[in-house]
């Protein structure tokens, strides 16, 4: 079948759209506590599935190598049949017609995971290859914000118009989340040459996003003191959503190739697109790296760690969200308590979504505007060093205070999120960035089984054997759950130990790649050193 070349402006704002749907994993927390009621679920099978479906999204190695192998539509068709099995079994458990334990539940969590994991790499890797390296820490950045945004905006669809019924969310969810992946993944495709970044262009996807995240931001902080209608609410977030329409105005959005070049295959374009123009910035060619090659250096696993701690972090906050404000607040143990009377759980989601995507747009443009002058590891450095004060910060939180913990958090897992796939791509290339930057998205899987169903769902089940309160809204569903400081204090102030050790790892690894020419302050002053190939790879891999 012959596809038409589509616009590499139509393909960013593809993979805008497919990145609003990708984050749901981080909606989790705002549903997670009727979803455990409805199944009769205790913390720790409630952490199980939070972390299968976390795990799901960053084992995106699969989906990685699939994306190298047969391009975006393929990965993408597969994506959308990930996420809708995933969120559709998981409505039929809610309503006793498959399997209702915990590893089941979690197992289809773990599906839509993949299916998100899928589209992020899509979206990600086929418009970082559309445009000049030079602009990649622009590209992601606006790509990544509206992947964090994306649980702002469905908790407001929760809130408008399934608030206490999960079952329904969870089908809404299913053919909502599956039809986007697919028709925006049927638009993505690999431009023949990378284009220069139309900054104006981007500009405005910027101010959009802004705009969606102070909305929501706003409603969110008004509606504690006054009453609202979610749905009006819920509403203009469409139409904010319709102005990303505007960026291809004067611009042909569709090609079709000529039959003589009918024959040449998507993977030929890519193949002669990598080993052309897209690895040299003004002038100097770096060489392209598999996983393998990459996972022969020590600053690839460096990255590999950093990622962990930081991510694992910040997911432990997010899943644990409902029970952190629970847990801090003043004179309820023993008592019932349903979190339906705490608008705050949802206001900290949307926070942490607000914080987090410009967070994602500010590094992205940072990166790119101070890379004359600062090496984007230091970027890195200061993420690392945003997460571990954060830690430090709601050890101690109170109900009041947790408003600013859980920003410190969206800044910093912002932060990692934007800077770190740009130093993988400018480190070890984009050919392979599918298998590359997918194993490392193993990193938050793995933080997220060790760190929330080990250590945070013990812990507090734990602790809750002498301090707890009753969840729910009436004695006959309530279910026990840890309550006062000593619930999260021990936890975070591992996550503390752990977050310093990441900030000193992302030192080490901007020293070495400073030391070996890497990331160095301007290109032109690497290609006058001498440097002509990335510096990575030893002469006897030539």
């Amino acid at each position: 079948m012959v596809w038409p070349q589509f616009n590499t402006y139509l393909v960013l704002v593809a993979g805008i759209y497919m990145m609003s749907v990708s984050g749901s994993i981080y909606l989790f927390s705002v549903y997670s506590t009727d979803l455990g009621k409805l199944l009769g679920y205790n913390q720790q099978e409630i952490g199980l599935v939070a972390t299968l479906a976390n795990g799901g999204a960053w084992a995106g190695v699969l989906g990685g190598f699939m994306y190298d192998r047969f391009g975006p539509r393929p990965t993408a068709i597969i994506s959308a049949l990930f996420v809708f099995t995933g969120y559709f079994l998981m409505y039929l458990a809610t309503q006793g017609l498959v399997a209702t334990s915990s590893g089941a539940v979690a197992f289809f969590a773990f599906m839509m995971g993949q299916g998100s994991g899928w589209s992020y790499t899509v979206a990600l890797n086929t418009s970082v290859m559309n445009f000049e390296a030079g602009d990649r820490g622009t590209v992601i950045g606006v790509l990544v914000c509206f992947f964090g945004l994306c649980s702002g905006i469905y908790t407001q669809f929760y809130k408008s118009f399934f608030l206490g019924k999960v079952s329904d969310f969870l089908l809404f969810m299913a053919v909502t989340l599956s039809s986007v992946i697919l028709v925006f993944g049927l638009l993505s495709n690999v431009a023949p040459k990378p284009e220069k970044l139309n900054r104006r262009r981007v500009l405005w996807c910027y101010l959009i996003g802004i705009s969606v995240a102070l909305y929501l931001a706003i409603i969110n902080v008004v509606s504690i003191f006054f009453q609202m209608k979610s749905l009006y609410v819920a509403i203009p977030v469409f139409f904010m959503f319709s102005w990303f329409l505007f960026i291809l105005v004067d611009t042909k959005i569709i090609t079709w190739p000529n039959k003589d070049e009918v024959s040449e295959s998507e993977d030929e374009v890519r193949e002669s697109l990598i080993e052309g123009d897209l690895p040299t910035i003004d002038g100097l060619p770096s060489r392209e790296l598999t996983f393998f090659q990459a996972a022969l250096h020590i600053e690839y696993w460096l990255m590999f760690f950093v990622f962990m701690c930081n991510v694992g972090a910040a997911i432990v906050t997010v899943d644990s969200i409902s029970s952190l404000t629970l847990s801090r607040q003043p004179d309820l143990e023993g008592k019932l308590v349903s979190p339906a009377n705490f608008p705050a759980i949802n206001t900290f989601v949307i926070l942490f979504s607000v914080s987090n995507t410009l967070s994602r747009m500010a590094f992205g443009v940072l990166c790119d505007f101070f890379a004359s002058r600062m090496y984007r590891c230091t970027w890195l450095i200061i993420a690392a060093l945003i997460m571990c004060c954060a830690q430090i910060y709601l050890a101690f939180a109170s109900p009041n205070m947790l408003y600013f913990g859980v920003i410190l958090v969206g800044l910093g897992y912002g932060a990692t999120f934007s800077v770190l796939p740009t130093i993988c791509c400018e480190v070890f290339g984009v050919k392979h960035l599918g298998g590359t930057w997918g194993v490392m998205g193993l990193a938050p899987a793995i933080a997220s089984y060790l760190l929330v169903s080990l250590l945070t769902g013990k812990l507090l089940d734990f602790f809750g054997e002498e301090h707890f309160i009753y969840v729910g809204t009436n004695w006959d569903d309530a279910q026990k759950q840890c309550y006062g400081y000593i619930c999260f204090e021990y936890i975070y102030f591992g996550l503390t130990g752990l977050t310093g050790l990441s900030m000193l790892l992302a030192i080490i690894l901007r020293y070495r790649l400073r030391n070996r020419g890497i990331l160095t302050l301007n290109y032109r002053v690497m290609s006058l050193c001498g440097f002509k190939n990335n510096p990575l790879i030893n002469e006897d891999e030539k």
